[in-house]
């Protein structure tokens, strides 16, 4: 089995239905249970749980559905999310805590608790090129990401025997390029240059 988190939308549907077609059963995890099923929809292989990765209850229902599965072949970490989309000077602490909890804490402490009853686990974080070029109004974005391209590296240091790795797949067209698009806050310049990717098309497909 492998696991993709995100998995009702987006990457995270995509790769999971290209696994399914690869003949692997995969588990995808989400915190909408409706956008699971309809991923779902498209093979017997995928099987879903809604949980939320961000925090530690949802961490814990994944363990208990993981407590019979003999086998699990990789975890990929493709939740998260880019909100708030605000000046630093305009962040709440509420708002700061959720994007570090969903994009840098449900990945490491996830990794810990499967990590600790699974062996030769793959992992895989699914990162941004945002992690290492500013953006203005991205601040918590670009800081998560940062966080979790690091993490990646520590793992790599402290367990040179895990197969762990980070991946930027690019500006593809996702529910989250919506949320940019129709975000009030982001710099004019940045904010027309995704805008025109959209209308010319030249959004990656997932």
């Amino acid at each position: 089995m492998i696991i993709v988190t995100g998995g009702g939308s987006g990457i995270g549907r995509a790769l999971t239905h290209a696994l399914a077609k690869r003949g692997e059963r995969v588990l995808i995890i989400g915190r909408r249970a409706q956008a699971l099923q309809e991923t779902a929809a498209d093979s017997e292989l995928i099987e879903t749980l809604a949980a939320d990765v961000s925090e530690e209850s949802g961490r814990q229902r994944i363990l208990e559905r993981l407590k019979n599965e003999p086998v699990l072949k990789a975890l990929v970490h493709n939740a998260g999310i880019i909100e708030p989309i605000a000046p630093l000077s305009k962040v709440s602490l509420q708002d700061w805590r959720q994007i570090m909890t969903t994009n840098v804490e449900a990945p490491l402490f996830l990794s810990q608790k499967i990590l600790a009853s699974f062996n030769n686990l793959r992992i895989l974080h699914v990162g941004s090129g945002a992690a290492h070029f500013p953006v203005k109004a991205w601040g918590p974005y670009c800081t998560s990401k940062a966080a979790l391209s690091m993490l990646t590296r520590v793992w790599q240091e402290e367990c040179p025997d895990l197969a762990i790795a980070s991946i930027m797949p690019g500006i593809i067209d996702t529910d989250m390029q919506a949320v940019i698009r129709h975000s009030d806050m982001m710099d004019p310049a940045k904010h027309e240059f995704f805008m025109d990717l959209k209308a010319k098309g030249q959004l990656l497909d997932c």
